[in-house]
């Protein structure tokens, strides 16, 4: 509950650099620059992300980030590995999540379970170390920006932030010192200072920095602006999208259409792997094979992953992925007596077409350019029949560009794939390093978020109120009301500016009440009248202790919500007989 007498502070910081955090599914890194120097985006290391793996200790402590956790499981004994904490691609549990809460856990890849929050605080604060380590600063000098999915749930949204102040990269009392960013909207960002046609050269055919946040925004101005693009993101576990317009006025970006997408990120084709090799050696020996050797069983799926992008439109391309020996035991201990060579010709005879699986040597997999086909295709299919649906959207009518960002627009099959079907209508293109376009994106927004001008509510937002009926009588009968209201703050698809702001003012019903409660609905239906309406969901919940009340013992209080930002903000006033007191509201969407 919130007390405005101790409301959050809600001033923009002080702050001497921005650093961007990106807990991508595959994998994970940050960047970020001097507030001096805005546009000058730095990685600390030769390669800005590296795979998103987690190791713990036993005591839950923590141990290792990326390849270095990878190779100190590995290491670990087959007895002592089991009781550790090995955690990879567990951002999607977010996503996956419907009912997320301070109490979801998550598996680690041994099966041993673990609060998610605390998995993610980890991760953080793993990053926050890195960033502080290369700016030779501590965090109270610097902005944290969070990059999200934007077709997440304010309360997975809500969740990111809270992990973050469970690292220490600042205190829920700053809000404002931790920016939560949607990726395809900073992948905008991104795009719009480093590719054609936006981007504009000096002499020597390098972009032009900005040196101030006037001059960043400045940058955004275009001399042939693209005046509506798409951003597709496509990134290890989603692919997300969103359309933008260059204001003309400013230059700010204003958004189109409502952010969407799904779980089409390459992680998909690794899925598709594995359910091949479920196909070929049985689901339960894949099952064996992954908790009995999971050290062994990761250094092949890496094998593969490492091999995907690398696929390109040649019959006669090649790959191999070697089956370590302790998979090869497990196989022969626990199987049915085939071989592996006898359930590669029985897959081979039931499944007709290009391509052919074979084992070579007994200890390798090679197959050929169809096969790798056949397990990219299905998830480029779903990318592809999202943005056919979207480009048909009367709103996104003037899109003449569609930029592929992320890891897997590195992929030359999805590349080759999206001109084939879109070049007659738009330019494809794939910018300049796709796989930090989300990072360097919100170093810049976290400089100044005012550049996304305006936003499209993705739901009908009110909270739940009870109104007095008109009476005729004389007030000796005692007032009627109706309950379960709907008091709507902003309607679906309604265009937002950044700083709008929505204020209803509210009395509480008993005398002497110091304690109101709200609760937060949200409906994809424009117009709805009562939150007991079908369509209707309850997504948070926001608590207000007052200070005292008036003479009559009723009290008064203004709540204000702003939409426009990546976050729904609320402050509140309190009106009470001699003052009048205000500060910002933590709205509780894990708490339902």
């Amino acid at each position: 509950m919130m007390s405005l007498e101790t409301s959050i502070e809600d001033r923009e910081p002080s702050y001497s650099a921005v650093v961007a955090i990106d807990i991508g599914t595959a994998n994970s890194g940050f960047m970020f620059s001097q507030k001096r120097f805005p546009n000058r985006v730095k990685q600390a290391a030769l390669e800005p992300k590296e795979p998103t793996i987690l190791l713990l200790t036993p005591e839950r402590r923590f141990d290792s980030f990326g390849q270095k956790a990878r190779e100190r499981y590995e290491k670990l004994h087959e007895d002592e590995a089991h009781r550790w904490f090995y955690f990879e691609r567990f951002k999607m549990e977010l996503h996956a999540t419907k009912y997320l809460s301070e109490e979801t856990w998550i598996k680690a890849m041994n099966e041993k379970e673990m609060k998610a929050k605390d998995v993610f605080a980890h991760a953080l604060a793993y990053f926050k170390e890195e960033a502080e380590k290369a700016l030779k600063m501590r965090s109270r000098r610097i902005k944290w920006v969070l990059t999200v999915p934007a077709i997440w749930t304010q309360r997975a949204r809500q969740f990111m932030r809270d992990a973050a102040y469970q690292a220490g990269l600042a205190s829920g009392d700053e809000p404002r010192r931790i920016v939560i960013a949607l990726e395809p909207e900073v992948a905008s960002l991104y795009v719009r200072t480093t590719s054609p046609p936006f981007a504009r050269t000096g002499r020597e055919g390098l972009l032009t920095y900005a040196r101030s946040r006037s001059s960043l925004r400045r940058s955004l101005r275009s001399e042939s602006p693209c005046d509506t693009y798409l951003i597709v993101d496509c990134g290890g576990g989603t692919v997300d999208c969103i359309a933008h317009e260059q204001r003309s006025s400013d230059g700010y970006l204003v958004e189109k259409s409502l952010p969407s997408g799904g779980p089409w990120g390459s992680t998909r084709v690794d899925a598709n792997f594995e359910q091949l090799l479920d196909d070929i050696f049985g689901n339960d020996m894949t099952r064996e094979m992954k908790l009995s050797e999971p050290a062994d069983w990761n250094k092949m799926m890496l094998s593969f992953e490492l091999q995907k992008m690398e696929a390109t439109l040649h019959d006669d391309q090649q790959f191999t992925v070697p089956i370590p020996e302790s998979l090869q035991r497990v196989h022969s201990d626990f199987g049915d007596g085939e071989t592996m060579d006898d359930k590669l010709n029985d897959y081979n005879l039931n499944h007709a077409g290009p391509g052919k699986i074979r084992l070579f040597r007994r200890r390798t997999l090679v197959f050929t350019a169809p096969i790798m086909r056949k397990l990219i295709d299905p998830v480029v299919d779903k990318i592809v029949e999202h943005l056919h649906v979207l480009l048909k959207v009367r709103e996104l009518e003037g899109v003449r560009s569609l930029f592929v960002v992320g890891g897997f627009a590195r992929s030359a099959i999805l590349q080759d794939r999206l001109n084939r079907e879109f070049s007659r209508r738009v330019q494809v293109v794939v910018p300049k390093d796709p796989i930090v376009a989300v990072l360097h994106g919100a170093v810049l927004f976290g400089h100044d978020q005012q550049v996304i001008a305006e936003r499209l509510s993705a739901y009908t937002y009110g909270v739940s109120k009870l109104e007095k009926l008109n009476t005729d009588d004389d007030g000796a009968v005692a007032p009627r009301f109706r309950h379960n209201v709907f008091d709507t703050f902003v309607r679906v698809n309604q265009s937002v500016g950044v700083d709008d702001a929505v204020t209803r003012r509210y009395q509480t019903c008993e005398p002497g009440q110091l304690r109101v409660t709200f609760g937060v609905y949200r409906s994809k239906q424009e117009h709805v009248e009562y939150t007991t309406d079908d369509g209707v969901d309850t997504c948070g919940q926001i608590e207000i202790k007052l200070k005292s009340h008036r003479e009559d013992g009723h009290g008064f209080v203004d709540v204000t919500m702003k939409f426009g930002r990546t976050e729904i903000e609320v402050t509140a006033k309190d009106y009470t007989a001699d003052s009048v007191s205000s500060g910002r509201c933590k709205v509780e969407f894990l708490m339902i």
